[in-house]
């Protein structure tokens, strides 16, 4: 197991190699289960002077962000993985995202697995069970939308939200593609995730742009496009 130096020097280099490759921006997905990582991270992104903003990740985190207040960091509040939601968890962070005046984010539809379970579990689409709790608004932040069909995708449009692919981790992960098909011929705000691979943003601009040659009917991506997604 990890110790707390290694944790604090894992987040440390992890952040200067951010910086080396040109990604001066980054949205951290910390791990929930380290007990004092999450004040790590927070020192190092301050020692590496990253911009940043905070996915948090259990009640522990989110009681933490409550005390900073005036500092660098920028947080929201994520409704946790498909498999745990409920009335209960729905109403109790969206209570707190408003009590510290933060968006959510939505970890959603990584693989058809969780795309599968929610229709099971609630009868609806993920996206129908997210706007039932009134989560699909312009401030929420969608990630992965690796299964999502096209009348999904034009709720997402029609609420102005946006939506970070992660492509190449979902190549490498085969947990399918992000809904390309749909989501680059509607209003959504697309951005350019890592997930768990590298964080050098220009493989993973150059890996969209070749996509459409490997997959049928996927569009081919300006390189404008790709920058602004960038």
């Amino acid at each position: 197991p990890l110790n707390q130096n290694d944790v604090r020097n894992t987040y440390l280099m992890s952040y200067f190699r951010h910086l080396k490759s040109g990604t001066t921006c980054v949205g951290e997905f910390s791990l929930p289960f380290l007990e004092k990582g999450f004040a790590h991270m927070l020192n190092c992104i301050e020692r590496t002077e990253v911009k940043n903003v905070v996915a948090l990740q259990n009640w522990d985190q989110i009681s933490k962000a409550g005390t900073l207040t005036g500092g660098r960091h920028r947080f929201l509040v994520n409704m946790g993985k498909e498999e745990e939601f409920t009335v209960y968890s729905f109403e109790n962070l969206l209570r707190a995202a408003k009590e510290l005046k933060v968006p959510l984010l939505a970890h959603v539809g990584e693989q058809r697995y969780d795309v599968e379970l929610i229709r099971k579990t609630f009868q609806k689409s993920i996206l129908g069970v997210l706007q039932d709790f009134r989560t699909v608004r312009p401030d929420t932040v969608f990630v992965h939308l690796n299964h999502l069909s096209s009348q999904e995708t034009e709720h997402l449009a029609g609420a102005g939200a946006s939506a970070v692919i992660c492509a190449r981790s979902a190549a490498f992960k085969r947990t399918g593609y992000p809904s390309l098909r749909h989501l680059a011929r509607e209003n959504i705000r697309l951005a350019v995730g890592t997930d768990w691979g590298r964080v050098d943003m220009l493989e993973e601009l150059r890996f969209l742009h070749r996509l459409h040659l490997l997959i049928s009917g996927i569009p081919e991506l300006t390189p404008l496009q790709l920058v602004r997604m960038g």
